[in-house]
């Protein structure tokens, strides 16, 4: 039976670019209130001066909120600044900001930084897709089989990296914290990262990735290219294990293949 996955998008509230639409970005900063609904009352107020919340990001840390909005207000007959008025006020509000593009349909974020991960624990950077696969391309064609040798070996000190946090902030078992590792790398927009299967005995397991990122920056090619998936599940796997693993790429979306596939197996 073949199991389905489904995955929605997921807008990072940095940029947008929209032509002949009057856009604005609001940055805040809230305090916690004894109940919840701070979002809900923002969202109440945009919605009634019929305004729509094109992108929006929500972050907790302690008893502060951070919120940054992206806001389409070509259909209000109010302004940024009205809307500003009505949130200021709020006995949440601890500070607010906004902006309006200064190039005509193009919006950016000016307030926010850094960007953060695991509840503010990593700092983060993001980089598009075919720029960070093209690196490694890059490497392989300057460097040969050493540029590939070089992107496994960050992507090891990557998983070794996320997998000692992934087991700081929790106890889970081996097989749960493996499982974590797949979703996180699917979460970071990295590719659709799914455990096939795991062999205690054979200390084996098989991993698919559909869509992974590493592929964009190549063509076709007659052997795997995906050598930094490869290290950061062979340093996952190291830690989470506690053991020394080494990961073979069976087949690679670039070679043709409908998605690529990992083999991770205990060296002996």
């Amino acid at each position: 039976m073949k199991i389905l996955y489904t995955h929605f998008p997921k807008e990072v509230t940095g940029i947008l670019a929209q032509s002949n639409r009057k856009l604005a970005c609001i940055t805040l900063e809230a305090k916690l209130l004894p109940k919840p609904g701070i979002l809900a009352r923002i969202a109440s107020i945009v919605a009634d001066m019929n305004m729509r919340i094109l992108s929006l990001s929500f972050t907790s840390r302690n008893d502060r909120r951070y919120i940054t909005m992206f806001v389409d207000l070509t259909e209000s007959k109010h302004s940024i600044e009205e809307l500003v008025g009505k949130i200021k006020p709020q006995e949440f509000t601890v500070r607010i900001e906004y902006a309006t593009p200064e190039i005509p349909g193009l919006l950016i974020d000016r307030h926010s930084f850094p960007l953060e991960s695991m509840g503010g624990r990593v700092r983060a950077l993001l980089i598009p897709v075919d720029v960070f696969s093209g690196i490694f391309a890059e490497f392989k064609r300057r460097y040969g089989s050493a540029g590939w040798a070089l992107a496994f070996h960050q992507g090891k000190l990557l998983g070794e990296f996320v997998a000692k946090q992934l087991k700081e902030l929790t106890q889970a078992s081996p097989i749960a914290l493996s499982k974590a590792l797949a979703w996180l790398y699917s979460a970071y927009g990295w590719g659709r990262m799914r455990i096939e299967y795991v062999s205690r005995i054979r200390r084996e397991a098989g991993v698919i990735v559909e869509d992974n990122f590493e592929v964009e920056g190549y063509g076709k090619s007659e052997e795997p290219v995906c050598h930094f998936t490869r290290g950061i599940l062979e340093g996952g796997a190291n830690v989470i294990w506690k053991g020394k693993f080494v990961v073979r790429e069976a087949y690679c979306k670039a070679q043709g293949r409908e998605h690529c596939k990992f083999v991770i197996r205990e060296h002996r």
